[in-house]
């Protein structure tokens, strides 16, 4: 049991060790170096992730793919799929994994063992969206997998539920054109683990809630003749001292013969007395191959409290 108690406290500094928190790193490039602001904003490939109700806005199948090379032996992988259901509606399935590799092992005297151990939390989501008029509606349904060293694991399930509202454009001149979305989400609705384990020939279980958050934001595109600016911001709730304030700027170079987006982000958290600041930057390049659309995104994260730099690389496929 103590090697599952140290177990504990080397995760709560590699992945935050509340339930579920390493699924709030984000699941794509596009979405980190906007700092994850993604509530009311399509995003090629990862709909889901961010806000279901987005779904909506996809045309045919998308698939996306993201890799995370992070610090601290810390990993994400996630895969998503979106396809159309006309005349209205919109399937999604996605996966999210991430890990963190060679902890350290300790024996009951606090001393280094020579083994090491790894963890990994995960889940497999449904989404469905539909649209009514401005109106779309989402929700995903998970389904997931926690696992930590000597058998200890744990399953569950949860909802999120999003919503998203076209509002009309606005014409400042005939080359500036001001369009506006606000999505709401509610995250982790029933989520929860049921933790198993073996403990002096018990069997021991109990539950571990996940965190509801509310998320509210908009998403403004100022288009002009020769690039187009998005303005993001988010603001996620987790109870009534723990906050994240969120800030993503992109801007579209149009007048290129290949266009490219560039990207900021940044993010201020507030966790009862604590407050700190988190700055991201990177760059998206849509390729128009014969078949289908390919869109390179790449994003590097600083992290927090010196935990190291992380970069992240994803593809997302069109067609």
């Amino acid at each position: 049991m103590k090697k599952i108690f140290v177990i504990l406290c080397l995760l709560s500094y590699s992945l935050c060790i509340e339930a579920g928190s390493p699924f709030r790193m984000g699941s794509n490039a596009r979405g980190i170096a906007l700092s994850n602001s993604l509530i009311a904003n399509y995003s090629s490939g990862f709909n889901a992730f961010g806000n279901p109700a987005l779904l909506n806005e996809i045309k045919n199948k998308e698939y996306g793919i993201s890799m995370f090379n992070m610090s601290l032996d810390r990993s994400i992988q996630t895969f998503s799929f979106s396809m159309p259901l006309p005349p209205t509606a919109t399937l999604g399935l996605s996966l999210f994994r991430a890990s963190t590799n060679d902890i350290t092992g300790y024996d009951e005297l606090g001393n280094p063992s020579g083994s090491s151990y790894s963890t990994s939390e995960s889940f497999a989501m449904v989404s469905f969206a539909r649209k009514f008029n401005k109106l779309s509606v989402g929700i995903n349904l998970k389904l997931y997998r926690s696992e930590l060293a000597d058998g200890v694991e744990a399953d569950g399930i949860g909802f999120d539920i999003g919503v998203c509202f076209d509002i009309a454009n606005t014409f400042f001149t005939e080359d500036i054109v001001l369009s506006h979305k606000i999505g709401l989400k509610l995250s982790n609705i029933a989520s929860e683990y049921n933790w198993s384990f073996d403990y002096n020939n018990f069997k021991q279980q109990y539950e571990e809630e996940h965190s509801m958050i509310i998320s509210f934001g908009s998403s403004s595109l100022i288009d002009v003749k020769n690039g187009e600016l998005f303005i993001l911001t988010q603001i996620d709730i987790f109870d009534q001292n723990k906050s994240d304030f969120k800030m993503g700027f992109e801007y579209k170079l149009n007048h290129l013969a290949q266009p490219f987006y560039f990207r900021v982000g940044s993010k201020r958290m507030n966790n009862n007395d604590f407050t700190d600041y988190n700055f991201t930057f990177g760059f998206g390049i849509p390729i128009k191959l014969e078949n289908f659309d390919l869109v390179f995104d790449y994003a590097v994260d600083p992290g927090l409290m010196n935990q190291g730099v992380s970069h992240i690389i994803s593809f997302a496929f069109l067609n």
